[in-house]
């Protein structure tokens, strides 16, 4: 009896929870800007992408103008109301990752989870890698 009436109860307090419709492509569609706050300093950092379909573009500020990422590789992942972007650049000695992780709140608003990965790591040199992450919203334009 004790396993009916806890059975019953849970399935009312789940059946009283509504879940957010998943985002349109057209509202995800369009150039989104923001700052992200880096985690160990509070530094802000100027971020700007453009999702088109299932492309995503990355710009960097330079001087008051934005210029696209040209990554060696790029990926954009999205499940319901959460989206990943992920690329990767190489150049000599060094490699980098930057990975997005995107939370639609409304048709307005995303929160960023933001990681960046840079290993320099090669044969007979000083090794170095380092790690930064910050978090912030951005907002549609």
């Amino acid at each position: 009896m004790k396993k009916v009436v806890f059975g019953s109860l849970m399935i009312l307090l789940f059946a009283g929870f509504s879940y957010a419709d998943p985002a349109t492509r057209n509202q995800l569609d369009g150039v989104w800007t923001g700052i992200v706050y880096h985690d160990d300093d509070g530094y802000p950092m100027e971020v700007r992408i453009e999702i088109r379909g299932n492309r995503v573009i990355q710009y960097f500020g330079n001087n008051g103008e934005w210029e696209p990422v040209e990554p060696d590789e790029d990926y954009y992942i999205n499940n319901r109301n959460n989206f990943v972007y992920l690329w990767v650049a190489k150049g000599g000695v060094w490699s980098e990752t930057q990975v997005y992780s995107l939370s639609f709140i409304n048709e307005k608003t995303m929160n960023v989870v933001w990681m960046r990965h840079v290993n320099n790591y090669h044969n007979g040199s000083d090794n170095e890698d380092w790690h930064l992450s910050g978090q912030g919203q951005l907002s549609k334009q």
